[in-house]
């Protein structure tokens, strides 16, 4: 990513990978970058790892990072060439997909006209990673539903969740967003004006991804 001019993009996208048998996936990477030397902060070169369950009509972020917050060294002009202690190891659950057997994982680069990006040893675990944050429990009722599912979140008090419901051709149909004040805390989510079928249920409670299968028959 040397000198690569600002917005460019470039992707590493990985084969298929089968979940399905799995219990506590996660994925293992290494990465090493220092931001280029200019403006206030520095060059803001960004790097995204998204992870897809329907061939990649959508994506799901589990990893962004960028500027000074994705720098593993001292910032600098010259072209970077990482040294044994420039590397940081990441951990990310994908739990989330462990029944799915058609899940793509993507590396994004977007450069700001700043440093070099490193990529290393990236695999797939079945085992709970370092950094992978306990599994939400999450309930759906009634489920099938016809007018109100109720949304049944445990032990998030103050955590920022995101809802988000797909068909089955990946469109996202519902967003919406709350700040939940309880332990123990219910959701309704009104789907009275939705065609019958099945959706996907995407929760994102602080960083940490649940999917839901959520079925509608109205």
């Amino acid at each position: 990513m040397f000198e690569w001019p600002k917005n460019v993009s470039a992707s590493l996208v990985f084969n298929n990978i089968d979940l399905s048998n799995t219990t506590s996936p996660s994925l293992k990477f290494s990465y090493a970058y220092t931001q280029r030397i200019g403006g206030i902060n520095g060059s803001q070169d960004r790097l995204i790892v998204e992870a897809s369950y329907n061939c990649g009509k959508t994506w799901v972020s589990i990893f962004d990072k960028f500027g000074d917050d994705l720098k593993t060294a001292g910032q600098r002009n010259s072209f970077f060439a990482p040294q044994l202690n420039d590397w940081e190891d990441v951990w990310k659950g994908l739990s989330a997909w462990s029944n799915e057997d058609d899940v793509i994982i993507r590396f994004r680069c977007i450069s700001d006209n700043g440093n070099n990006l490193y990529l290393d040893d990236i695999q797939i675990t079945d085992a709970v990673g370092l950094q992978e944050k306990p599994t939400n429990d999450v309930v759906i009722f009634p489920n099938p539903t016809e007018n109100i599912t109720t949304i049944s979140f445990e032990g998030i008090q103050g955590s920022n969740v995101s809802i988000e419901l797909y068909n089955l051709l990946g469109e996202l149909i519902v967003s919406e967003n709350y700040t939940s004040q309880s332990n123990f805390d219910n959701y309704n989510l009104d789907v009275s004006t939705l065609n019958n079928g099945i959706y996907t249920l995407l929760f994102n409670i602080d960083d940490s991804i649940t999917l839901k299968k959520l079925k509608i028959l109205n």
